[in-house]
């Protein structure tokens, strides 16, 4: 009779056993399919900040041409100056030159403040990412722990 109730609890002590494998396999399997769904994420974050990258390479180019640009207005200037022949039409030229050398800084301070506003888009969406997997890390410890202390019950 103790053979049968000792058989009748070891019987249900697997069967609760089994259940909470069941359920941790279940919660893992629905852990797995948030990962994959954050790395999914953070790949289309990576393929953006590739984007970004290549663009910034890109106004990188521009502005060294503008640099080489702005050498050659400035050397033009300054022959410009030698070769006046009034003081009239050397103001007027002189003006429209600064003109247009303030706003080719305006352009590029204005592409620099899309860049930098995109830049800090991406970083927020990175810590939305990072937030998301300290929590799945969290989680998973749970679990460990779980497991560990059905490892150990006996």
């Amino acid at each position: 009779m103790l053979d049968a109730e000792l058989r009748e609890f070891l019987v249900g002590m697997e069967q609760r056993i089994e259940y909470r494998f069941d359920e941790i396999d279940r919660r893992l399997d629905k852990v797995e399919a948030r990962l994959e769904n954050v790395e999914a994420r953070l790949e289309n974050v990576e393929a953006r900040l590739e984007n970004v990258e290549a663009r910034l390479e890109n106004v990188e180019a521009r502005l060294e041409n503008v640099e080489a640009r702005l050498e050659n207005v400035e050397a033009r200037l300054e022959n410009l100056e030698s070769r006046m022949d009034t003081a009239e039409t050397r103001i007027d030229h002189q003006g429209n030159r600064i003109d247009e050398l303030i706003d080719i800084c305006l352009a590029l301070r204005h592409g620099q403040e899309i860049m930098s506003a995109q830049i800090h888009s991406l970083n927020e969406r990175f810590d939305k990412v990072e937030r998301s997997m300290d929590f799945f890390a969290g989680r998973i410890g749970i679990m460990e722990k779980d497991i560990y202390i059905l490892k150990h019950a006996n």
